[in-house]
């Protein structure tokens, strides 16, 4: 179906001279269906949807500036740029919205219940928070990931150079590193187990002396035989209420026995009711007591543990220092070079791997935070009907943000899927060098690896000028394919200085790249060889030709259909 976009701007004519009406501007999308045509009202829409803004470079292919792509982009630019052409940023104005409504509604219950308001107000401020946190985190994760694999491919490089003592030292090295993370490992569980241990027995310590008093007077007690005790005083209690001894003999009748019950009732001391507890109390004491008493020798454990694994660590860090200042200092330049790098890399995972760790307390501690607020929300009872209705909407809104990010993680991950699928499969389809490259592996900030067939992973940067062309062609009509739009492809000089395998390849392969949408050629003559028209030829619609003329007002040019 034909779209033509007729866009016309009306004159009011007065004496002799013609006014431009400022309402007169007129745009119109005719559509023709078989042999009728009509107007589309939604004009706007379609204009949006046929030309996008600000990513026309994604669907005018300049041949010229292809090969150099991977090099001036970086892969933000590229991710960012992909987030507009799959147009996930709508689902991210979605976002905004829900937040915007979730703030008016706070605003409003603040008015109707403000401690309600407040609380509510701050969980959303929490919640924004801790979605922020997990973003980093998880960036931070894959530049950890993406830094360990380019040092696992450095590595691997220093080792097929084939020097022994390059070989050995890089073995070696790695075998440090990996003891090292474990030396880090167990003195980060040792210092925690020290200050545990401190922190938990200061309080005991404190009350030492305390302590040992109340276990002397549970001593004397038992040397008395209060505890555990003969008889209790209620036990006495109860036999002189009931006027009758445990013998059989009435405490009525017999004075004698009832004054000597009475002076027993009044020397056996109040403690013997309490003699249970005052033994389970006992033995809790002791065990204090021992743990005081043991508390020197595991801490001089734990201190000893601690000083061997950081001499140790010290040591092997020193011994990795001085590898890498040998590997620095050889005079093979792309030694020296990949040892620098692989140095570089090593920091850049210090440093994110310290930025995980800092993040995960921020993220526990935020949550703390938002848990306080909740708890300080539900003692609040005093709902009215409005603010119940608005604190509805509000969870709402939060569920179906939440179900709107799971949506967004779930497309990003296709989308990305899609692109690296389909970039290998035209990559190794047009690439000349049968079995030379056998995957493209692109992660999730969109940084691009290709594979060989070694298994080695190389940067757009190592690739020959046609290669970087090829790859950027690729990639490009990768993009295409995942959009939303429905744009023909342009493309300027695509074939540039390419060998004829591959501009054959191009001719063989381009119809599938750009599957039912239209592409545009605007090729040289040295480009449009008689090789390349042969094999496309059943795939061209039309064929124009841009000719140049000299007349009496300059160089003019002219397309003129071929054929």
């Amino acid at each position: 179906m034909d779209k033509l976009l007729k866009r016309s701007q009306n004159f009011i004519k007065r004496e002799d001279d013609l006014i431009r009406d400022n309402f007169g501007t007129i745009l119109e999308i005719h559509e023709q269906d078989e042999n009728d045509i009509k107007i589309i009202s939604e004009d706007a829409y379609i204009v949006d949807r046929k030309i996008p803004k600000e990513i026309e470079e994604y669907f005018f292919f300049d041949g010229a500036l292809l090969g150099k792509y991977f090099q001036d982009t970086s892969s933000l630019k590229i991710k960012n740029t992909i987030f507009e052409i799959s147009q996930l940023n709508l689902i991210e104005n979605m976002e905004k919205n829900f937040d915007t409504l979730i703030k008016n509604y706070n605003n409003r219950l603040k008015k109707i219940a403000p401690k309600l308001g407040i609380a509510s107000e701050k969980i959303t401020h929490y919640e924004d928070k801790i979605n922020e946190k997990e973003k980093e985190l998880d960036d931070s994760k894959i530049k950890v990931k993406d830094a360990d694999e380019q040092i696992k491919k450095i590595e691997n490089e220093l080792i097929d150079k084939n020097y022994k003592d390059i070989t050995e030292s890089v073995k070696e090295r790695k075998k440090i590193e990996k003891q090292l993370g474990t030396l880090k490992s167990n003195i980060t569980l040792l210092k925690a187990s020290r200050n545990k241990l401190i922190l938990d027995t200061y309080p005991v310590l404190l009350s030492y002396d305390i302590l040992l008093s109340f276990l002397e007077k549970i001593e004397d007690s038992r040397r008395k035989h209060f505890i555990p005790p003969e008889y209790t005083k209620n036990f006495i209690k109860d036999l002189l209420e009931e006027k009758r001894c445990i013998c059989g003999v009435s405490l009525e009748t017999n004075e004698n026995s009832r004054t000597e019950l009475e002076k027993i009732l009044n020397q056996t001391p109040d403690i013997t009711d309490k003699a249970g507890d005052i033994s389970r109390a006992s033995a809790k004491v002791e065990n204090l007591i021992s743990e005081i008493r043991s508390f020197k020798s595991e801490l001089k454990e734990i201190k000893l543990k601690l000083r061997n694994n950081e001499k140790e660590y010290d040591e092997k860090l020193e011994r990795d220092r001085n590898i890498a200042t040998m590997l620095r200092s050889n005079p093979e330049e792309d030694i020296k070079n990949l040892t620098i790098m692989r140095d570089d890399y090593l920091n850049i995972r210090q440093q994110f791997n310290r930025k995980i760790g800092s993040l995960e307390n921020e993220i526990l501690h935020i949550k703390n935070d938002k848990k306080e607020w909740e708890q300080q929300k539900n003692k609040e009872a005093k709902w009215t009907i409005e603010a119940e209705t608005l604190e509805n909407k509000i969870n709402f809104i939060k569920n179906s943000k939440k179900i709107i990010k799971e949506m967004s993680t779930e497309l990003s991950s296709e989308i990305h899927d899609k692109i690296q699928k389909l970039t290998k499969e035209k990559f190794i389809k047009i690439i000349w060098k049968e079995d030379e490259f056998i995957n493209i592996e692109i992660n999730k900030n969109y940084e691009i690896a290709i594979v060989n067939k070694l298994g080695e992973h190389e940067s757009p940067g190592d690739l020959s000028d046609g290669e970087k062309l090829c790859l950027g062609l690729c990639f490009m009509s990768a993009l295409h394919n995942i959009s939303g739009f429905d744009l023909p492809i342009i493309m300027d000089t695509p074939l540039g200085n390419l060998d004829k395998d591959i501009r054959q390849n191009i001719a063989r392969f381009l119809p599938d790249f750009i599957g039912e949408k239209q592409c545009v050629l605007l090729v040289t003559g040295t480009e449009y060889t008689d090789d390349f028209r042969d094999i496309i030829c059943d795939n061209v619609g039309k064929e124009y030709l841009i000719k140049w003329e000299n007349s009496d007002e300059g160089k003019e040019s002219k397309v003129i259909l071929n054929g």
